[in-house]
């Protein structure tokens, strides 16, 4: 190889070398290699676009990259987050120091990854970002979305992230997982959030052999356990028989949970003494039951004058035929987002009043201006 045919960027695990490229340098050689692709065309892991996106960062905050990591760690209060070498007593040091990696110095490489950390502020990292510590919870939801989608039906790819879906193989439908790897040499980071749990998990592995082994493990083990204790929660929080005890119009909505269905069923539904399933049913051409007919939370919710809580539910139908295998027998369910309406508000929406224990006390059926109290 003759010398101008060296990449002029190399990351050398010798720490008195470490990244060879200043800044000058490093955009000066991104002429000297052929692009992979076209932008926007298919999505790719690229380290060189990460190193980019730190000096677009110092470009804008005027901030180092090393500056902004801190500045984040003080507001957390994170005590082993830095892209300095931390204190080797405290560190897994795999075979022995020399030969570990874990005294390389990435230089201007570090947002590729070069960061060191520890279960704790990594779980904290997570806490911070499914409880909008920094951002407002429309950014945060937007943030937690696919970008482009990979050539594999369970996958997709985010900024950063690397996202997975699982099919729950019930009417509960998919669940996607947002994660982070990490790997240098021997070390092997998996930084996991579950928006639909809202929850998150982090995974330090270290030396040789299979790494991976945990994923299936909070698939199989995890998910379900996680799946049954929210169903036991909403049926604390909702279930049970809602009746008008003030107005004497006759109605009368009974909630429940099932297992392996998402949110709650409707299991009856009297309005003004006239059967309103069964008046839906007509509506959608099929019948509705507790296998099709499900209220789902929208996230929509507001603190009201008296202490208590108002959450916002809609009733959905789902049309998806699992017995087709066609792609466009997929769900649809989210083209009835809006259904029906009566004046201002839509047939399907149910407002639940939740007291300062976090269990609902009555419903609020706005489309037929009446509120329906639960029973004891």
């Amino acid at each position: 190889m003759e010398p101008s045919e060296q990449p002029a960027c190399v990351l050398f695990a010798d720490p008195d070398i470490g990244f060879t490229c200043t800044r000058e340098e490093f955009f000066a050689s991104l002429d000297t290699r052929q692009p992979a692709r076209r932008p926007n065309t298919s999505p790719g892991y690229s380290n060189t676009a990460y190193i980019i996106l730190g000096y677009a960062l110092q470009s804008i905050t005027g901030h180092s990259f090393k500056e902004a990591l801190q500045s984040l760690a003080d507001a957390l209060e994170l005590t082993a987050t830095s892209v300095e070498t931390p204190d080797v007593s405290r560190a897994a040091i795999l075979m022995n120091l020399a030969n570990s990696g874990f005294l390389i110095n990435t230089g201007d490489a570090a947002p590729t990854g070069g960061v060191y950390s520890s279960l704790n502020d990594l779980s904290r990292i997570g806490r911070s970002m499914l409880g909008s510590t920094f951002m407002d919870p429309n950014t945060t939801h937007a943030w937690l979305k696919p970008t482009a989608f990979t050539s594999d039906l369970r996958s997709a790819v985010g900024r950063p992230w690397e996202i997975y879906r699982v099919d729950t193989k019930s009417s509960r439908g998919v669940i996607d997982i947002f994660a982070k790897g990490g790997d240098y040499g021997l070390y092997h980071m998996k930084f996991i959030l579950v928006p639909d749990y809202n929850i998150g998990m982090t995974a330090f592995v270290g030396g040789p052999g299979e790494k991976d082994w945990l994923n299936d493990q909070i698939i199989d083990i995890l998910f379900p356990a996680l799946e049954e204790v929210a169903r036991e929660q909403a049926n604390t929080a909702y279930a049970g028989t809602y009746v008008d005890t003030t107005n004497s119009t006759n109605t009368t909505v009974v909630i429940s949970t099932e297992d392996g269905k998402p949110g709650l069923g409707i299991e009856n539904w009297i309005q003004n003494g006239t059967d309103l399933l069964a008046a839906l049913s007509e509506l959608a051409g099929q019948r509705l039951d507790t296998e099709n007919f499900r209220l789902l939370p929208t996230g929509v919710d507001r603190k009201l004058d008296d202490g208590t809580t108002e959450v916002s539910w809609k009733a959905l139908i789902s049309t998806s035929n699992p017995k087709k295998s066609s792609v466009f027998a997929a769900c649809d369910a989210w083209f009835t987002a809006e259904s029906t309406a009566y004046g201002q508000h839509s047939l399907d929406q149910i407002l639940f009043t939740l007291g300062s224990d976090g269990t609902a006390t009555k419903i609020n059926l706005r489309a037929w201006k009446v509120e329906i109290q639960r029973k004891e």
